[in-house]
């Protein structure tokens, strides 16, 4: 079997939660027995930060340079799941993407290339791109600037502050949830460190008796100059429709426009698109097949 999308949440405790969008391409194998497959699945989760602390150890940079260094880029942190489907060999890595690995001549995908063939260096990294959303010295509490320590301050308590937010809005607005993403860092577009927060926010209300679900989502800044250029579209610009064909929801039929970055030569895109869920829920592989065969 070919896996054209799908997805994989990891979560941790109430603060952080994080999707892998399931790479087209991904396989699954099965050698008779339903429980008896192999898997070949990548996934990838996108986060946006700057390079300098990856890099920092290893080359010695000037104010201007470490200027260049701090300006936020896309990264991606890939999941890959080989092997046994009950018990798959679990790796990561992280890249550029493509239109990306010529950055900063190169530098940035060297180190890495390097950083993919050492796993402890990697899963430290790893961790730390999915809980603070940027990278981390081989000493934590180090950074690439002398102001790092605010920074990396700015990020755990911007973590904190989502989570505690999402607690408190379940109590406020009842029959709506809301989900927020507080995200705070130092700004480098303009050369000079600038203080930049913005808050991911998600809305969702289930309607005619929970058939119908509706989710609207957008980026806002706080604080920083774009602070004041925020407009209702921005808090609108992710927006899917759900609604449920059968009642049990076993059936559903998905409408969406989201807006997505595509890299530095594509820049923002709108993708829109309608399709057919089907949900099933189950604890064992074995329940999801014992089922289907009882359906045939």
């Amino acid at each position: 079997y070919h896996l054209n999308d799908g997805s994989y949440i990891v979560s941790l405790e109430s603060i952080v939660k994080r999707k892998f969008a399931i790479e087209d391409g991904s396989t699954i194998i099965w050698n008779g027995d339903p429980l008896d497959a192999e898997i070949s699945i990548d996934a990838v989760y996108s986060v946006r930060t700057s390079p300098i602390n990856l890099v920092a150890d290893q080359i010695t940079l000037s104010e201007s340079e470490k200027n260049t260094y701090k300006q936020r880029y896309l990264f991606l942190v890939l999941l890959k799941l080989r092997g046994d489907i009950l018990h798959p060999e679990i790796s990561f890595e992280i890249q550029l993407p493509p239109e990306d690995k010529g950055i900063l001549g190169g530098k940035v995908n060297a180190k890495l290339n390097l950083l993919n063939e050492d796993p402890s260096a990697l899963n430290k990294q790893v961790f730390a791109l999915l809980v603070l959303g940027r990278f981390v010295q081989e000493n934590p509490l180090q950074t690439g600037t002398s102001d790092g320590t605010s920074a990396l301050v700015r990020a755990t308590v911007g973590k904190f502050l989502s989570a505690e937010l999402n607690k408190l809005s379940s109590k406020v607005v009842p029959g709506v949830e809301l989900n927020f993403d507080v995200r705070s860092y130092d700004d480098y577009e303009s050369s000079q460190a600038v203080g930049r927060t913005q808050v991911d926010i998600g809305l969702k209300k289930q309607l005619f008796n929970e058939r119908l679900s509706v989710q609207i989502g957008g980026v806002v800044d706080v604080e920083g100059a774009r602070a004041k250029q925020n407009s209702l579209s921005d808090v609108t610009s992710d927006v899917t429709v759900e609604y449920k064909l059968t009642r049990d929801g076993r059936y559903r039929l998905v409408g969406f426009s989201h807006n997505r970055y595509a890299g530095a030569i594509e820049g923002q895109l709108v993708e829109t698109g309608v399709g057919i869920i089907y949900v099933r829920d189950f604890d064992q592989w074995k329940e999801f097949f014992k089922t289907l065969k009882q359906q045939k």
